[in-house]
């Protein structure tokens, strides 16, 4: 199974995005992207009692 297909990276963004977020786009800016392993997906999958034929958003 490919567990990286079942997880998205968050969409970087730009200091200069819309004012009324110039906070919330800082904080993304400068926190730094470690993208996950299949295995680190599938740890998380396991631990929130998943399997990828139930796969669904946990937010």
């Amino acid at each position: 199974m490919d567990y990286l297909s079942l997880f998205r990276m968050p969409t970087p963004m730009k200091i200069t995005g819309r004012s009324s977020s110039i906070t919330n786009a800082f904080i993304n800016s400068i926190i730094p992207v470690v993208p996950p392993s299949a295995e680190d997906v599938q740890q998380a999958l396991k631990i929130l009692g998943m399997t990828p034929d139930t796969f669904q958003c946990a937010y």
